[in-house]
């Protein structure tokens, strides 16, 4: 039986004719994050004395961050759906948090019932 050479290329059919591309709805989405990240770190950057070491990274961060993003790229529609699925995700977890610490005493109710 003859050993397949390993410089022969994919049979026909097995190999994708183009490569993978970026998914541009998730380019906007991290668009939007890094817009309201650099909206907080300019509020913070007010409170705190710039030639303090916080200061200092405060800003380098806003001039790093502020590159990547283009001004007026996030619309306040898109600002306003950055919020809210914040507000989603804090609601989700405090429900997690509520449900994890009520978990422990929830589990000794249905014995006590079974024995009763």
């Amino acid at each position: 039986m003859p050993r397949p050479n390993p410089t022969q290329q994919a049979p026909m059919g097995s190999s994708p004719v183009t490569g993978p591309t970026a998914n541009k709805g998730y380019e906007a989405a991290a668009v939007q994050g890094v817009s309201m990240c650099l909206m907080k770190l300019t509020q913070l950057a007010s409170t705190i004395p710039a030639t303090s070491d916080l200061g200092k990274a405060i800003n380098d961060a806003i001039r790093t961050l502020a590159k990547a993003v283009p001004p007026g790229g996030v619309s306040q529609e898109g600002q306003r759906n950055e919020i809210d699925k914040m507000a989603m995700q804090n609601a989700q977890q405090m429900q997690d948090m509520k449900s994890l610490r009520g978990g422990g005493q929830g589990q000794g109710q249905p014995q006590q019932a079974m024995a009763a």
